[in-house]
């Protein structure tokens, strides 16, 4: 079992008691082990970028975790492809553990990661974790053309997601995509994780369940591995029918910004 957690949203009173500010890292690290109740974070997440705080200073304080074995390996939520890039030259730079691994959203119907992001992290040996790999439950098959969603899905708490999501577009695509998986003998879900997981770059999926059986069918979907053909297949079936509202692959929701936003080193 691996322990992978965040830092970084929570807001906190007093000066550098915030983002990627030292202290605030020191601060959350102990807080998250206390809660674990655990020696060591495998791996420790920046939850969104701090550009009120230079980057080296963030990456500083997390070697000094790694080199305290409190923390083993780091990653970065959220960044845009020039932030990614911009962090791991500056821990190359200064000899600072680099970023293992990045999160953000990837999916059949979020692909925006593949012109920018995918490449970079490729090219720079850093792992991908897909957040809102069933867009936020509209691949689980389970959403209908109402516009409304089942009781006690995501969708059915929150209705802006649910106007991004259930478009009478993107049920058709859904329609199509589940009816490759069911000739298969498989769910438009497993096809979800399956896709993602043919994908050498990802390393694992991140996906909310709300009960023991979804946790099952999530963990059953990695088992179905797809060829490269068949990989290619699907995502033909998607770019012929580009899905609507499908976004950016980071949020800025909650973004830490400076007065005037850092540019790029390089």
């Amino acid at each position: 079992m691996l322990i992978g957690t965040k830092f970084g949203s929570m807001r906190r009173q007093g000066p550098n008691n915030f983002g990627g500010a030292r202290n605030y890292v020191l601060r959350s690290v102990e807080e998250s082990l206390q809660r674990l109740q655990s020696d060591y974070i495998d791996v420790y997440m920046i939850h969104r970028p701090d550009s009120r705080m230079p980057i080296d200073e963030t990456l500083r304080t997390l070697d000094d975790l790694v080199r305290d074995g409190k923390i083993r390996y780091i990653a970065g939520c959220n960044f845009e492809a020039w932030r990614l890039v911009d962090a791991q030259w500056t821990a190359e730079d200064n000899s600072f553990a680099p970023l293992a691994a990045s999160q953000f959203a990837y999916s059949l119907m979020t692909r925006s990661a593949e012109e920018e992001m995918i490449p970079a992290c490729r090219k720079l040996g850093i792992g991908v974790i897909p957040y809102l790999p069933l867009a936020a439950g509209l691949l689980t098959g389970k959403m209908n053309r109402s516009g409304s969603a089942p009781a006690g899905t995501r969708m059915s708490v929150e209705q802006h997601t649910a106007d991004r999501w259930i478009t009478s577009h993107n049920l058709n695509l859904v329609q199509k995509l589940g009816d490759w998986a069911h000739e298969r003998g498989h769910t438009v879900l497993d096809l979800a994780f399956a896709w993602l997981l043919a994908e050498p770059i990802v390393a694992t999926v991140i996906a909310g369940a709300g009960s023991p059986e979804q946790i099952r069918q999530n963990v059953n979907a990695a088992n179905w591995q797809l060829t490269t053909a068949e990989r290619l297949e699907v995502s033909a079936i998607v770019e012929s029918n580009p899905p609507e509202n499908g976004g950016p692959y980071y949020s800025t929701a909650g973004y830490f910004h400076a007065p005037t936003e850092l540019a790029p080193r390089f």
